[in-house]
C-alpha cells in the first residue's frame, strides 16, 4: 500500500523527470510514509493504554537524536516496528525505575557526546561515505541536538528518567551497530 501511495505521488511531482529521479522520489516518499505511519501506530497503542505524554516524548528524542546518531536497522517494516515500540515500552515503564541523579546524568552526556565526538555517524555498506565536512556537521548537529535534550530532560523533570532511559537505548544501539561493523570488517579481512 505504502509503495502504490508512494509511486502515485512520485509520479505526480517528478512528472517530465528521469527515471531514476522518480524512483528516488518514490523511495523517499515511502521511506517517509512509513515512518509517519510508524509512529502513528507507536501513538495509538501507547495512547489506548494512557501514556499519549510519555510516548510524544521519548519519540521527539527518538526522532531528533537516532539520524544522526546512527544504530542498526531491522530487515523488514514490521521487525523495527516491534523494536520501536520495544525501545518506546522500555523507556517509559523501566525509565520510572531507573534514578537519574545528577552526576548520572552528566555521565550519560559526556559519555554519549564522547561517542558521537569518536565514532559518528556509523560507517557501513549501506551509508553513503561521508567527506569530513560532512562528518564535522553531523557531529556538531549531534551534540547540540543531545544537549538541547539534556536541558528538555532538567525542565521536563517529570519525564527526565523516560527521557534519558531513550537517550541510553540510543546509544546503546548505536554502540551495538558499531560493534557488528567492527565484527563484519573483521571477518571480511580474515577472509583476503
Amino acid at each position: 500500500m505504502n509503495h502504490l501511495l508512494a509511486m502515485r505521488f512520485s509520479d505526480f511531482l517528478a512528472e517530465g523527470l528521469d527515471k531514476i529521479t522518480k524512483v528516488k522520489i518514490c523511495y523517499l516518499l515511502e521511506s517517509i510514509i512509513g515512518e509517519v505511519e510508524k509512529i502513528a501506530i507507536i501513538f495509538i497503542i501507547f495512547s489506548v493504554i494512557g501514556k499519549r505524554k510519555e510516548v510524544l516524548i521519548v519519540i521527539a528524542v527518538l526522532i531528533s537524536l537516532r539520524p544522526y546518531v546512527g544504530g542498526f536497522h531491522c530487515k523488514n517494516y514490521f521487525t523495527c516496528l516491534f523494536y520501536s515500540i520495544l525501545m518506546c515500552a522500555v523507556s517509559i515503564f523501566l525509565g520510572k525505575f531507573v534514578s537519574i541523579y545528577k552526576y548520572t546524568k552528566i555521565m550519560i552526556v559526556l559519555g554519549f557526546g564522547a561517542f558521537i565526538v569518536m565514532k559518528i555517524p556509523i560507517e557501513s555498506k549501506d551509508r553513503k561515505i561521508y567527506t569530513e565536512k560532512m562528518r564535522l556537521v553531523i557531529k556538531i548537529k549531534a551534540l547540540l541536538i543531545l544537549i538541547c535534550i539534556s536541558i528538555t530532560s532538567t525542565i521536563l523533570k517529570r519525564y527526565e528518567c523516560e527521557i534519558m532511559t531513550m537517550v541510553i537505548l540510543i546509544l546503546m544501539n548505536a554502540l551495538l551497530e558499531k560493534l557488528r561493523v567492527f565484527i563484519s570488517n573483521y571477518k571480511e579481512r580474515e577472509n583476503i
